[in-house]
């Protein structure tokens, strides 16, 4: 486990015969789509609302709260399994 831990955490372009100017393009490109994966996930504010972010944020993740469903009672199907696992044999 030692030996696993002490691999270096990044390999580097020449390990796969590439320049070392592909990790660049590739850090470029990495940057660039967590830029926009935070500008995505930003509310979008209409020409004269007088909303918030806070309160936009909010607005949405009590939608997502509404869409997820309810929450399954756990004791009553172990005992509906437990009933028709007997059963079975």
């Amino acid at each position: 486990m030692r030996a696993v831990a002490a691999w270096p955490q990044h390999d580097s372009p020449e390990l796969f015969g590439m320049h070392a100017n592909a990790e660049i393009a590739v850090q470029a490109q990495q940057s660039r789509q967590l830029t926009e994966t935070i500008l995505s996930v930003q509310p979008r504010l209409a020409g004269g609302a007088s909303c918030s972010t806070e309160d936009a944020s909010k607005a949405s993740v009590t939608e997502l709260l509404a869409s997820i469903p309810a929450a399954h009672d756990i004791s009553s199907a172990c005992k509906v399994r437990a009933a028709c696992s007997a059963h079975a044999f």
